[in-house]
């Protein structure tokens, strides 16, 4: 360089003399720059963001006690919603940070949907705007957020605990509570609410509540158009309606009876809407409570079991001309002992569910003595399994209620051989038939199953047409009668939407 200006100097003597020296001075300020000076700092590191996706395809509804679900979870239960933050420069959908320092760091807007974090600790940051709109956390729960409006020292967060159980299929049909009531006095037995599903547990058993309020009335009347509009695209055919009391119908003693809905007054209003339609209400409450000291639902499991079917069984053909068998004519099967159910499964994450395995269910069967050929069918109609028996006597099915046809499927086909061929049923249903179908072996040739829930076509019309069905039977429990979600399917199944 030192040459370089030499060279320029020598060679420009004269007239630019004055130029070159300013070219000089500012190649002189060029070269200090270069060997020692310091460059302006550049534009800040954008922040880093992660993703984890964690949802189930069928998030249970984690409800408090009192609210209402749609049944379609039959199962159904949703993590607990907390409203997002919202801070300008960065959008963390979710984020699972174990360490993260900040020393120094300016932020105004951040929204964060879900976030998973074990320890976050903040030096120094300033905050403009901290702003808490709607945040939804799947798999955390924060148990210490410490958020100041403008300045935070330390925000820390000691534990980030996955408390939601995960369930896919089916959904769960839960009972609903928004506020539970206050408890009564302690009298040695006490109502005690589950975080999930709107169950509780009094004494050595845990129950389904039920509700009925004025937006139920109004789906207990599309459940009434549905079965009407059956009864259209079916010709001929004699349409029934079936609703199962939950478990808490059953407790009768006080002060707990008092803080449960009256579930014969609920089913009262119900039928009373069936009072000017050619639809048969069954109504098996009268007879549920006149069997209640007996064993008619599972302790641990929000399903009734099959001596609490046999009595709905019993009603609803009664109720269509025919003589029920005698339960004492069935060939009585235990299916499987010490059987912790459901309603355990969904808070068995909760110390206050640990209770439900001190009084687990046995699993048993009253098997009719005809023989019979049960066929599943896919939501394609494809064949998918054929049997000489509709209740299976193993573990192979979880040795719970899923033992009786199979479970929920799309299709089900029960062949009676010896009974008349022209005499047949159709059942659309939730789980709550699964138990109950098996008895309709004594009577009907052919027993043909219907789960909305896992059956997408709107062909039913078309599928039985040819049928002759002689009965159509809608079997639901209370909760899901009062849900739109199953009112929008069966409605669906024959071609209907609303």
């Amino acid at each position: 360089m030192k040459r370089i200006i030499r060279s320029v100097i020598t060679g420009h003597a004269g007239k630019g003399a004055a130029a070159i020296a300013a070219l000089v001075l500012a190649a002189a300020a060029i070269f200090a720059a270069c060997e020692g000076g310091e460059l302006p700092a550049g534009p800040a590191e954008p922040a880093e963001t992660g993703v984890i996706s964690t949802s189930p395809d069928y998030p249970l509804v984690t409800l408090p006690p009192d609210a209402v679900t749609d049944g379609t979870g039959e199962s159904l239960t949703s993590p607990p919603e907390i409203t997002t933050a919202e801070i300008t420069t960065a959008e963390v959908t979710t984020a699972e940070i174990t360490t993260a320092e900040v020393t120094t760091a300016e932020v105004t807007t951040a929204e964060i949907t879900t976030a998973e974090i074990t320890t976050s600790e903040v030096t120094t940051a300033e905050v403009t705007t901290a702003e808490v709109t709607t945040a939804e956390v799947t798999t955390a729960e924060v148990t210490t957020a410490e958020v100041t409006t403008s300045e935070v020292t330390t925000a820390e967060i000691t534990t980030a605990e996955v408390t939601t159980a995960e369930v896919t299929k089916p959904p769960v049909t839960t009972a609903a509570v928004t506020t539970p009531p206050a408890p009564p006095p302690d009298t040695g037995k006490s109502i005690v609410y589950l975080p999930v599903g709107g169950y509780f547990i009094y004494g050595d058993s845990a129950y389904v509540t039920a509700s009925y309020n004025s937006s139920q009335a109004v789906v207990a009347g599309r459940y009434k158009h549905a079965a009407e509009s059956y009864m259209e695209a079916f010709p001929g055919a004699r349409v029934s309606v079936l609703i199962v009391p939950t478990s808490a119908a059953t407790i009768t003693d006080e002060p707990a009876a008092s803080q449960l809905s009256d579930q014969g007054e609920i089913l009262s209003k119900i039928g009373a809407l069936y009072s000017d339609s050619a639809v048969n209400f069954v109504n098996i409450y009268d007879t549920v409570m006149a069997h209640r000291d007996e064993y008619l639902y599972l302790r641990t499991d929000h399903h009734w079991n099959s001596l609490g079917a046999y009595y709905a069984y019993a009603d609803f053909v009664s109720s269509v001309g025919m003589t029920p068998t005698p339960v004492s004519e069935f060939t009585k099967s235990y299916v499987r002992a010490n059987y912790i159910g459901s309603i355990y499964s969904y808070n068995s994450d909760y110390a206050v569910a640990a209770k439900l395995r001190n009084f687990p269910d046995t699993i048993e069967a009253y098997v009719s003595k005809k023989a019979c050929v049960m066929t599943h069918k896919n939501d394609a109609g494809a064949v998918t399994g054929r049997w000489d028996y509709a209740i299976f006597q193993t573990v192979s099915h979880n040795g719970g209620i899923a033992s009786f046809i199979g479970g929920d499927k799309p299709f089900v086909h029960i062949n009676v051989p010896e009974n008349p061929q022209d005499l047949s049923i159709l059942v659309i249903k939730d789980s709550y038939a699964d138990q109950l179908v098996p008895f309709f072996i004594e009577h009907y040739g052919n027993i043909y199953v219907v789960d909305p829930r896992y059956n997408s076509t709107n062909k039913l019309k078309s599928q039985f047409a040819d049928a002759g069905l002689d009965d159509i039977l809608f079997v639901n429990n209370l909760q899901v009668a009062n849900s739109n979600y199953w009112q929008k399917a069966y409605h669906r199944l024959i071609g209907i939407s609303y």
